[in-house]
């Protein structure tokens, strides 16, 4: 068989491959990932809320998990491909990365930079960093950017390219800022109370990374201490962490 003949072979068995059927299964291993990335997400976020994983192990493991999720997808769209048509699907391939590379360079960088990311022992979600165009903590290390908290409570969008080009400082102790905070009296009257708030002070994206939020007794009640980077804005970022913890964003500390 020439060439050109199994060309045209693999094109009519290509042709038979691309029909209803294969767009449905494309569709549900989309929904599949999907929700894996949320569970990953939102449990992830819920073993920091309890408190069982301080120092962040499972970040890592989840930005890691975005790759792997988006690599599987692509190997079984493929594997039905590869099977039919295997010429023509690598030279299809070929063409469609040599394009994405051509006229979406920056997509391609950001890309490699978020693998490059998802890898860092010293960067990941819920460390505090410094960059020269963002300052705050790491939210969430995707794909192509990377989402920060800054200390007035917005999220910035940053490009992968420039978070991995730029020098990125993990900020230090005397870099925080104390804030303090009068609980309400029914905010802590009872030590499952008091423990629930300590918990949501250390997942909180104002806490600087490494500290751990303390709850101590004083004359005027029980008072709530976190170790925040907002230095700019202290006011700022106890009223931030009172509508987290409180759900009071008018309440002033006495």
């Amino acid at each position: 068989m020439t060439f050109t003949d199994r060309i045209l072979t693999e094109y009519d068995a290509i042709v038979g491959v691309l029909n209803a059927r294969f767009v449905l299964y494309v569709a549900l291993l989309l929904v599949l990932v999907w929700v894996a990335r949320r569970a990953l997400l939102s449990g992830t976020r819920v073993i920091w809320r309890l408190g069982w994983d301080r120092t962040r192990r499972l970040a890592r493991l989840r930005s890691i998990s975005d790759i792997t999720l988006i690599a599987v997808l692509a190997l079984l769209v493929l594997r039905k491909l590869v099977l039919a048509a295997p010429i023509i699907t690598w030279l299809s391939l070929a063409v469609l990365l040599l394009a994405v590379a051509i006229a979406l360079p920056n997509w391609v960088r950001d890309f490699a930079a978020g693998a490059a990311l998802a890898n860092r022992s010293r960067f990941r979600e819920g460390d505090q960093v410094r960059l020269p165009s963002a300052v705050g903590s790491v939210r969430h290390i995707g794909l192509l950017r990377t989402a920060i908290r800054a200390g007035d409570g917005g999220t910035l969008s940053v490009p992968n390219r420039e978070v991995l080009s730029q020098t990125i400082q993990v900020g230090r102790e005397q870099q925080a800022a104390p804030v303090e905070i009068l609980l309400p009296p029914e905010a802590a009257a009872s030590p499952e109370a008091r423990e629930m708030l300590l918990r949501l002070a250390h997942v909180s994206p104002f806490r600087r990374g490494g500290s751990r939020p303390t709850l101590t007794e004083s004359d005027r009640g029980w008072v709530l201490a976190v170790q925040t980077w907002s230095t700019r804005d202290v006011d700022g970022a106890r009223r931030a962490l009172e509508r987290q913890l409180l759900g009071n964003p008018g309440k002033e500390n006495a």
